[in-house]
């Protein structure tokens, strides 16, 4: 028997939530796997205490429902792994997804063929609003790793991990990253850094739910630069070497040369192209920043 828990942190995002637990009820699980589903409520005051009562009385797993007072996402992420308990492994999974009905089966399949201690599954888009431009939709498309790919980070927004590796660190969800986001990243740069394997399913599939406020400019350009600045945060706290940053530092000058090129040329034409330039120049910008601290918000 193996036991797993699915971890999931929401923050006043009800409706989004009840999609995924019924989806998660509707996944055909392999004989010989004893589902945990474990919800963290990160609102203060919590909103979602009804409906995770409500859904345990029609499933039959076992529901665990908790609520973290401090707000900001790596503590909701260390309540979850806390109230797993003694499992075998976590799945962790967001709020504003919902899972074909093989995605376990899938992870756990891709863990049993490459002997992996992690499983990163793919995540492609709903749109709330089919009327977004297709270099709006470009940005979401999942990533092109193939399914055996072996991978050096990846989010939680559909991840298989060995719970044991999870206990390795006393604090796996790093707090300094609980406002800005990167903290799950970050966990799995460590994990991999210490011998996990971390690994690509794309036949596992955990769609991501696109509302139209995320399908705009700025946004887009907002996320491109935070992402970028916290991984350079990371490479700072893991100590990566001045080779390496010095390598990255390289691909900025290059990134922002290449957007500039791409942007100002065409201004007046292809938007598609000039967004692509300006995605590049806050990816390269966001980078650069991000060496000497990033402390933007991004979660409460």
């Amino acid at each position: 028997m193996i036991n797993l828990a699915i971890c999931v942190c929401t923050y006043k995002r009800n409706e989004g939530l009840k999609k995924l637990l019924d989806s998660i009820h509707l996944q055909e699980i392999d004989e010989g796997i004893n589902l945990t589903i474990v919800v963290v409520d990160n609102a203060n005051p919590p909103t979602t205490g009804q409906l995770i009562k409500d859904y345990s009385e029609k499933i039959p797993h076992t529901v665990k429902w908790g609520f973290e007072q401090q707000q900001g996402i790596s503590y909701a992420r260390n309540k979850t792994v806390q109230l797993a308990g003694n499992v075998d492994l976590c799945f962790f999974v967001d709020d504003d997804q919902v899972l074909d009905k093989n995605c376990l089966n899938e992870l756990l399949a891709t863990k049993n063929k490459y002997q992996a201690n992690l499983v990163y599954g793919s995540n492609p888009p709903i749109f709330e609003n089919e009327n977004v431009p297709a270099y709006i939709k470009s940005y979401f498309k999942p990533t092109p790793d193939k399914s055996g790919d072996i991978l050096e980070f990846a989010p939680t927004n559909c991840l298989l991990i060995e719970k044991h590796w999870l206990d390795s660190i006393d604090i796996p969800f790093d707090p300094r990253f609980a406002h800005t986001g990167g903290e799950d990243t970050y966990l799995t740069r460590q994990l991999v850094r210490m011998g996990a394997k971390l690994i690509k399913s794309q036949e596992a599939k955990a769609y991501e739910l696109v509302p139209f406020s995320r399908c705009k400019i700025t946004w887009i350009l907002n996320r491109v630069f935070r992402e970028s600045a916290i991984f350079s945060y990371q490479n700072v706290l893991l100590k990566t070497g001045i080779l390496q940053n010095l390598q990255r530092l390289l691909k900025l000058s290059v990134k922002f040369i290449t957007g500039l090129l791409i942007f100002i040329p065409i201004l007046f034409f292809a938007k598609r192209n000039r967004i692509k330039g300006l995605m590049l120049v806050a990816d390269s910008i966001g980078g650069l920043i991000g060496f000497f601290s990033y402390k933007k918000r991004a979660y409460l």
